[in-house]
């Protein structure tokens, strides 16, 4: 009995472990000057307002209404520094909508800063399914031909549990 219990928390650890580390994404090692790090953008189980620029799903599961703002300097891996603003606010039980503005501050002279619009949707199904969508939209004249490009990331996040989060986020649905 004490053995099958043991196997039962090992199991359990070892799913705990592989939903709350999914995969990599810009967010945690920035490989592109297009977007401001975000603190809890996890696209697995994020649930901040910060869900808007990872994984639209996890907004659904959120507090009632989230605000947000971040400020990241430059370092060796960033260009630039940037400024966010986010926000989340449910509309019911079952549906959650946010907003975010991303701007970077890049060195030297620009035309226009480039900067990122997000648009997202999230619709609960139940006490543990979510599924969400977000619109971006890219623009400043350093961006060059992605000046102005409208981008579409769909996300779905099952959370049984409050302690356990499975995300699935598809990004760039509709490449330029």
């Amino acid at each position: 009995m004490a053995n099958r219990l043991l196997m039962r928390h090992r199991f359990s650890v070892l799913v705990f472990l592989m939903a709350g580390f999914g995969p990599v994404s810009p967010t945690y090692g920035q490989e592109s000057n297009l977007t401001v790090i975000q603190p809890h953008g996890d696209p697995v189980a994020g649930d901040h307002a910060e869900a808007v620029t990872n994984n639209p799903a996890g907004l659904a599961f959120g507090d009632s209404f989230q605000l947000s703002y971040t400020y990241a300097r430059a370092d060796k891996n960033r260009l630039g520094h940037g400024h966010s603003l986010l926000l989340s606010t449910p509309f019911g039980s079952h549906y959650t909508m946010g907003f975010g503005y991303e701007r970077l501050e890049l060195p030297g002279h620009q035309e226009a800063l480039p900067t990122r619009m997000s648009w997202a949707h999230a619709l609960r199904f139940g006490s543990a399914v979510s599924l969400g969508l977000t619109w971006h939209n890219l623009s400043g004249a350093t961006l060059g031909v992605l000046d102005d490009v409208d981008l579409v990331t769909v996300g779905l996040q099952l959370r049984p549990w409050r302690w356990l989060a499975l995300g699935v986020v598809a990004e760039n649905l509709n490449p330029p």
